[in-house]
């Protein structure tokens, strides 16, 4: 199963529910630094344990770039070529048996569209090898469809809900339209684990650089909700 005709990020799921002005192209990470910072936050004491992320749905790079900047081997892919300088290969991530040698977990925004999402974040499970962490941004509520329980229960390897304190801008922000009105959710499962999962809630001051992470995207701060 490929996903050729899905857009390999969520940007059409942000054009069909935001009322907010997008841009065209549906190949971009959320250009908002703090969804990654968040990420990072989240994980603080599992990074040690990383050898390497695989970016499988890459678009243009942004959160390939994010992982480097954290001193974090990434191998980033998509199954097109969206002007990444970096992207190492074109191919279906669906099609991918193993993570690159010497890469341990995978961190991605894939498309939201049921049942793609699903396909993808299980076959992300399964190739990855224990210890691995597998981490995707997805829209807050993800986890309450009754059909994906089993990506949730105490069967499964789920790790952690690393919950944003703010709602992410998908392009660089026009403050003149509507504030994004979307929460999101990094979803994370750690190969091999067992034991339940917690829910990380972060605070506005959580994020490297506060308000430099703000200015990069001149982000007002009445957009950024407790």
């Amino acid at each position: 199963m490929g996903y050729d005709k899905i857009p390999t990020t969520s940007s059409s799921f942000v054009k069909s529910i935001h009322s907010y002005n997008s841009i065209e192209d549906e190949a971009y990470f959320t250009v908002d630094p703090r969804a990654a910072q968040a990420l990072f936050k989240g994980l603080k004491d599992d990074l040690h344990d990383i050898t390497g992320v695989f970016e499988p749905m890459c678009g243009g790079g942004h959160l390939a770039e994010a992982i480097k900047e954290e001193n974090i081997a990434v191998f980033a892919q998509d199954l097109n070529n969206y002007g990444y300088f970096q992207q190492e290969i074109k191919e279906d991530f669906l099609d991918c048996q193993y993570l690159p040698l010497g890469f341990n977990s995978i961190f991605s925004n894939p498309p939201y569209s049921h049942p793609l999402a699903e396909t993808i974040i299980r076959h992300a499970i399964d190739i990855t090898t224990s210890g691995g962490i597998i981490a995707m941004l997805m829209p807050h509520g993800w986890d309450s469809a009754g059909g994906r329980h089993s990506f949730f229960d105490d069967e499964s390897c789920f790790y952690k809900r690393i919950i944003l304190p703010c709602r992410l801008w998908w392009f660089k922000p026009d403050l003149e339209a509507n504030p994004p009105q979307k929460d999101h959710i990094w979803y994370v499962w750690k190969k091999g684990h067992s034991g339940g999962s917690r829910n990380i809630y972060l605070k506005k001051d959580d994020f490297k650089n506060g308000q430099q992470a703000k200015d990069q995207i001149h982000l007002p701060a009445e957009f950024c909700h407790s």
